[in-house]
């Protein structure tokens, strides 16, 4: 019981990972913390947690979980309390969690402050001098005892079981058979460490725990009885005897695996720490020689993430066992479903060398539920966390994003500014030649800024979701001339080549396709080294209509050909770090396409290059193929 107990008082584990998850930081608003806190440990120890903020002298709650707890209110002054005073100095000096003195409410209930400074950083100032300058708050709770202790025993055992929970000469915590008797026998004493305290659960037999010696006639009479019975009796009676304590202490150990396995299991929400002391107590009580845990993943097939033993033939036949299995023979493979609210989260899957009965399975199912609760909480966990890494990946985007934009868009207007004031500062004195090459810059930067401006207002219209299509039939190989011819100049460095099939009709928008398209030239001409050929071909490909666009430069790694047309990305090769754009032209391609029912993929060019392919519908409600003109195409995007 004081094992039990003392493992139930480690929660304060859990604070710790909440505090790192913080980075340092204070957060504004209780949403905030309750989206890092995640659930509350089910233990009770923990009840509420808070954020904190210095204020001159004052230590002021601005954050709570649950919301609207009396115990650490929005905008109580934790400091004015000379106790909790000492606990933040120490904490902020020592740059480590510090525990306050227990006090009690006035509901009768004892609980200890515990506080983890915040510096704004993960990083710990080094000196105290500055730990005590950078400090910017606290991750507060309150470490309340009583509620391990009832939801680790029953209350019949806390009637005779005698437990106090003490901060040396301060008692937090006494049963009611602690109270009623000063009586001890069978002491028990465990340290527990919480912070720069440590408290001590002493745990006794209590009136009515123990049986009392039967009187002295009652000896005599047993004994008289004890050599009437004779011989034989006498060795019945000690085998059923041997038999019942050894099925009372086994039943006893069952119940003691159930009872440490919610403890056990709570202490991490990381399933490599779960498994493995879980699984060798469980295969050592019940004898089992093979033990597998699986999870399920987010398609729902079971995954084996544990095992201990062999894994069963492919063959072999595997028993389900469930509530009105009676019993399962030794060495029978079985299997136990995990489930978790109706859904089936993963399976405990073991073998046994000895006989297991009802009792023994009933104990299997009742740890099976406790372990299903831990996975499920771990995979809420790692959910949460995969979440929060995938919004601050988007958010250090969206700000690499801004920093290209700004640059190209400074870049563009620098250069336009500067040619214009040459040819109005100087054009009396400019040969003709200088005055067409200054001139022609200027276009290309303009075209070039016409193209970033056109890309930030169709992905504006994207983050509000106005962008729209209007596709009818059009004929493909009209339109795709038509917009060569109004990016020449982009391609003047360049041999382009067009290999269009007269008549290729799409059902599609001509603004879309202008844009994808425009897209497409504006990557080969980025890419493609000058001199080299760059084929924009039109073609029929089943019932489809293709558009593609070959050139022969570096190429798209096979391993980033989906990702490119995902918003902000680009490529980490050399040859993107040498030219300029802001990660937004393919994402934009990739909407205009799935808008028109339309796909879009890239693969190696026959030179080496990238070759870039739009697949357009030839009429209404067409379904994608993924057959190009008797080629596949690899990667297709739809």
């Amino acid at each position: 019981m004081a094992a039990t107990i003392g493992r139930g008082l480690g929660a304060p584990i859990y604070l710790g990972r909440v505090t790192g998850l913080l980075d340092g930081a204070v957060a504004d608003d209780s949403a905030s913390l309750a989206r890092v806190a995640g659930p509350l440990p089910s233990n009770g120890v923990v009840g509420t947690i808070a954020l904190a903020k210095v204020d001159g002298t004052r230590v002021v709650v601005t954050a709570e979980v649950p919301a609207a707890s009396p115990a650490l209110a929005v905008g109580t002054d934790l400091a004015a309390m000379p106790a909790n005073r000492v606990a933040f100095d120490l904490a902020r000096d020592d740059g480590t969690p510090s525990l306050a003195d227990a006090q009690r409410s006035a509901t009768g209930e004892t609980s200890a402050l515990i506080a983890y400074p915040q510096y704004g950083s993960p990083s710990i100032p080094a000196t105290t001098e500055d730990r005590r300058g950078k400090v910017q708050g606290y991750l507060v709770a309150l470490v309340t005892p009583r509620p391990v202790v009832e939801l680790s025993l029953t209350g019949e055992a806390l009637k005779t079981t005698g437990i106090t929970i003490t901060d040396g000469p301060q008692q937090l915590y006494a049963s009611p058979a602690a109270m009623a008797s000063s009586a001890r026998r069978s002491l028990v004493q465990r340290s527990v460490p919480l912070a720069n305290h440590t408290w001590t659960v002493t745990a006794w037999a209590g009136p009515g725990a123990v049986p009392s010696h039967p009187p002295w006639w009652a000896i005599v009479l047993a004994v008289l009885a004890f050599l009437a019975s004779g011989v034989g009796l006498t060795a019945i009676l000690r085998s059923a005897s041997r038999e019942s304590r050894a099925r009372e202490q086994e039943r006893a150990e069952e119940v003691r695996l159930i009872a440490d396995a919610g403890p056990l299991l709570q202490q991490s929400l990381d399933l490599g720490e779960l498994l493995p002391d879980f699984a060798v107590q469980l295969a050592a009580q019940f004898e089992l020689d093979r033990l597998g845990v699986a999870v399920a993943n987010d398609d729902g097939e079971l995954v084996d993430t544990f095992s201990i033993g062999p894994a069963p033939g492919p063959r072999r036949l595997v028993r389900q066992v469930g509530p009105t299995t009676d019993e399962v023979e030794p060495g029978d493979d079985f299997v136990i479903p995990l489930q978790r609210t109706g859904r089936t989260v993963g399976a405990l899957r073991a073998r046994s060398r000895r006989l297991l009965e009802r009792p023994q399975l009933a104990s299997l199912r009742a740890v099976s539920d406790l372990l299903a609760a831990a996975l499920g909480n771990a995979q809420l966990y790692q959910r949460e966390q995969e979440t929060v890494r995938r919004l601050r990946d988007l958010d250090r985007m969206k700000l690499s994003f801004l920093s290209t934009v700004s640059h190209e868009l400074r870049t563009a207007v620098a250069a336009i500014e500067g040619f214009g004031s040459l040819l109005v500062e100087h054009w009396p004195t400019l040969a003709d030649e200088q005055r067409r090459e200054f001139i022609d810059r200027i276009a290309r930067n303009a075209g070039s800024l016409k193209r970033l401006v056109d890309d930030l207002l169709d992905f504006a219209r994207l983050e509000r979701h106005a962008l729209t299509v209007s596709p009818r039939l059009v004929s493909l190989s009209d339109m795709v001339r038509q917009t060569v011819e109004q990016f020449a100049s982009l391609l003047e460095q360049h041999h382009l080549a067009l290999n269009i099939k007269p008549d290729v009709i799409a059902f599609t928008d001509p603004d879309a396709v202008e844009r994808i398209l425009g897209n497409f030239l504006s990557n080969a001409a980025k890419y493609a080294p000058p001199d080299t050929a760059i084929t924009v071909t039109v073609e029929p490909s089943g019932s489809r209509a293709l558009l593609a666009v070959s050139d022969q430069g570096p190429g798209i790694p096979a391993e980033e050909r989906t990702r490119i047309f995902t918003r902000f990305y680009r490529s980490e090769t050399e040859a993107t770090h040498r030219t300029r754009g802001a990660g937004i032209g393919l994402a934009i391609v990739k909407e205009f396409a799935d808008r028109l029912n339309a796909s879009v993929a890239v693969d190696t060019a026959e030179g080496g290059g990238a070759r870039f392919v739009a697949l357009f519908p030839t009429e209404p409600g067409m379904l994608a193929e993924t057959e190009m003109s008797g080629r596949a195409v690899p990667d297709l995007v739809e």
